[in-house]
């Protein structure tokens, strides 16, 4: 009889940012004798209420939605533990953090990890309900991936995008409001509470669109460059597929991790996007691109901070046609990086050991509940949609999720592995196309 908390459950969101992240992760939990099963959202969510014991890893608490899953997972003897996805790409104000943990979170979740002391320390001041004995700061698992031992895990695709595309400048676009793919109405009726200012949002997203596309025209036009153009997952691509439809030299993208494209790029190129933050730890020398005069406290401000900031399109193409060895660094904000993202620290083993401080705090109340049944209905669920063509999801989701796909998820493992070897065996299962298992033992 199993009266171990040895399963956790992670839902995934967009794989481009998470997939890898999670699955080492993954990894890491299978050495510490957990099982992980990772994918779409409903279905960990089910695994975890069948299991009875599951800790459930969630990537973000969603205000009206978070409390009625939270209560049903802890009712069925579940731990519920949040590490949020947007924890330290915050404005000034720490909005972001005010909507995705505020006070409420901390009754309803059993710990909460952040990604740095500037957060604790804001959380720590500014929630009532806040238990250090129920916040750790761990960093993220992603940032792990940064650092330059991983840099094998990305090399031959690098190569592979440089021999494709040439020398080019990576343009990352984040207009994901004004440019959403399930367009302006849905914009207007989910994120309207979420995201302050969204009307003003919305005019400046429309701007943002014109002074990009017309930079990436420009940079294609007047420098030796080509342009890959890589938006948000959020966007629509279409719209950049149609206005450089008879370019050659641009070429719209969404593909895989940000990493390997910014990797292979010579200049990366941004507006105040995530990409600019990962660029900089990546040793790049990322400029943040606004034309438009706004209040700093409009912006996430970290990926500008560790930018080259430039507000023309005159100035990027000056930087540009310099001599490659006269381009200057970027910015030097490593306090700043430490503060918010505990880049000192190996964000998965700190995830890891709080997990397993957690799993043994609290044993489960009751014996392990047997989730076979279930995972060969998925099973076969998975085989029926295949022959179908695969699940019905909407275009929003289809692009979110576009890598979670069995060859990917499987190539993604094996170049984790031989990055970082493990210490016993660990290995992969597919239960659906979008639901995956990582246990340890041999297959």
């Amino acid at each position: 009889m199993n009266m171990k908390r040895d399963i956790v459950v992670i839902p995934i969101e967009t794989t481009a940012r998470e997939l890898m992240p999670k699955l080492y992760l993954a990894i890491k939990l299978a050495e510490r004798g957990f099982t992980t099963y990772f994918g779409l959202k409903s279905m960990v969510h089910e695994i975890a209420l069948r299991s009875g014991r599951a800790i459930f890893l969630d990537k973000g608490y969603h205000p009206g939605v978070s409390e009625a899953q939270y209560a049903k997972l802890r009712e069925a003897g579940c731990l519920v533990v949040d590490l949020d996805e947007e924890n330290g790409v915050d404005f000034k104000d720490f909005h972001m953090l005010g909507v995705r943990m505020p006070d409420q979170l901390f009754g309803i979740v059993d710990h909460v990890l952040v990604w740095g002391r500037a957060q604790y320390e804001h959380l720590k001041a500014e929630r009532p309900s806040f238990d250090p004995q129920r916040v750790s700061v761990t960093g993220h698992p992603r940032f792990d991936l940064l650092k330059p031992a991983f840099r094998g895990l990305y090399a031959e695709k690098v190569e592979q995008l440089k021999r494709r595309y040439g020398p080019f400048i990576l343009l990352n676009t984040n207009t994901k409001y004004g440019n959403n793919i399930n367009g302006r109405d849905f914009i207007i009726e989910h994120y309207g509470s979420r995201v302050k200012g969204l009307a003003e949002r919305l005019v400046y997203d429309d701007r943002r669109l014109e002074s990009n596309i017309s930079l990436a025209r420009r940079l294609a036009a007047e420098t030796p460059f080509n342009v890959v153009l890589r938006p948000h997952p959020e966007e629509d691509i279409g719209v950049y597929r149609e206005v450089f439809a008879e370019e050659p030299k641009v070429s719209p993208i969404y593909d895989d991790t940000p990493v390997y494209w910014l990797l292979a790029a010579e200049l990366v190129i941004h507006n105040h996007s995530t990409t600019g933050l990962e660029a900089a730890l990546l040793g790049k020398t990322p400029i943040s691109f606004s034309p438009q005069a706004v209040d700093a406290g409009f912006i996430p401000w970290i990926p500008v901070a560790c930018s080259l900031q430039m507000r023309s399109e005159e100035e990027v193409l000056a930087l540009v046609g310099r001599d490659r060895d006269s381009w200057p660094s970027a910015p030097d904000v490593s306090d700043i990086l430490e503060d918010f993202f505990t880049l000192s620290q190996p964000a998965a083993e700190a995830v890891v050991e709080t997990l397993q401080r957690l799993a043994e705090a609290h044993p489960p109340a009751a014996p392990e509940r047997r989730l076979a049944g279930y995972l060969a209905k998925l099973r076969l669920s998975g085989a029926w949609q295949a022959l179908k063509g695969g699940a019905t999801m909407s275009a929003l989701a289809k692009n979110k999720l576009r890598d979670l796909q069995p060859d990917i998820v499987a190539a993604r493992f094996a170049d984790l592995l031989a990055q970082a070897p493990v210490e016993a065996p660990v290995h992969l299962e597919q239960l659906h196309p979008l639901l995956y298992r990582v246990r340890p033992g041999r297959a």
